[in-house]
């Protein structure tokens, strides 16, 4: 039995080479976003590394950093975007495959991500000059107060009881009115960042790294077996990862899933803000790990008889997981017991 790897087409590298310019080309116009579009680098620039095109792959993760500094922001925080398409290439690039492949280089892409947005979220606390939570609130707060729709952006958010103000004052001095619901709203605003900031790290820890993981596995994964039972009878086949549609919790669950779940239960009973925090990431990496599972099985269910829709399938997805996860989580759940996926479905073409 002979085996040998099978590269993507050429028209795929030359792909992902436009993806990295344009997304440059995205991050040099818009500075402020460079944070946010920086965490697309990995997934177009990691399966560059070892080809011709990797210089591309390197130049495109050092762009956030010269797009921050060409917008005038501090130079740690403009260091600190580095990280973020920097440390996924240099784990592609130092790490042989066999020992990031599976679970293994998936942990390893998630704790990339996960400590680059740490470094790039105490970067801008510390340019901002203080916590970002609230100086976004603040932000946000003094550009509704000088906006020209300020009256209507405050009744639309206390008609739907986002902030209140005390409506006996309001016929005698509608500027202490306003005040108040400019108050209200800033409060609001810091409750909701302090909680959703951590969640969304880890998630976007979790998604990227997942996903850059998976993207590898397909490009290096795909193997051509010859084998030859006689002279003159040879026979061929492709093997290729399963992909995300086979993507699974281990079975039983793993010790460490269990002891997060158990972590979130004390820390639901202890008091005190950090413990609140933690409280918020166990339950944020649980829901997620859930919901990935659950958008895997619906990939699945859409891509069974036509493979070919596997790009509607992951849309259709990425659309339930933003308008209403709870759903995917509980497929996420469901297919743990009942087992909707048979991992000999899976069958090499």
């Amino acid at each position: 039995m002979q085996t040998v790897a099978l590269k993507p087409k050429r028209a795929e590298w030359t792909a992902m080479v436009i993806g990295l310019v344009l997304l440059c080309a995205a991050m040099l116009a818009l500075p402020v976003l460079c944070p946010l579009l920086a965490l697309a680098v990995p997934l177009l620039a990691c399966p560059l590394v070892r080809r011709r095109e990797e210089a591309v792959a390197w130049v495109a993760a050092a762009v956030p950093t010269v797009s921050a500094l060409m917008a005038g922001y501090d130079a740690l925080f403009a260091a600190s975007l580095l990280l973020i398409g920097a440390l996924p290439l240099l784990i592609t690039r130092l790490v042989p495959v066999t020992q990031r492949a599976g679970a293994r280089g998936m942990l390893m892409y998630m704790s990339a991500t996960a400590f680059s947005l740490t470094m790039v979220l105490a970067m801008a606390t510390r340019m901002l000059g203080g916590p970002l939570p609230y100086t976004l609130a603040e932000a946000y707060v003094q550009w509704v107060d000088g906006s020209m729709n300020k009256q209507v952006i405050l009744r639309l958010y206390a008609a739907n009881g986002r902030i209140s103000a005390l409506e006996g004052i309001r016929p005698l001095m509608e500027a202490a009115y306003s005040r108040q619901l400019l108050l209200s709203l800033r409060l609001t605003a810091e409750n909701l960042l302090v909680r959703q900031l951590p969640l969304l790290l880890v998630k976007a820890s979790i998604i990227v790294g997942l996903f850059t993981s998976l993207r590898l596995e397909r490009t290096n994964g795909v193997v051509l077996v010859v084998e030859t039972r006689t002279a003159c009878d040879k026979r061929t086949r492709i093997i290729a990862p399963p992909g995300f549609r086979m993507l699974s919790l281990p079975r039983p669950l793993p010790v460490w899933l269990i002891l997060l779940i158990a972590t979130a239960v004390i820390l639901l009973l202890t008091p005190g803000s950090f413990a609140q925090t933690m409280l918020v990431l166990c339950n944020g990496t649980v829901e997620t790990l859930l919901c990935l599972q659950g958008a895997a099985v619906m990939v699945f269910l859409n891509t069974r008889t036509d493979p070919d829709r596997k790009t509607l399938a992951g849309l259709l997805a990425a659309t339930v997981y933003l308008l209403a996860p709870v759903v995917l989580c509980l497929i996420g759940i469901a297919d743990l017991m009942f087992h909707f996926r048979n991992p000999q479905a899976h069958k090499p073409d």
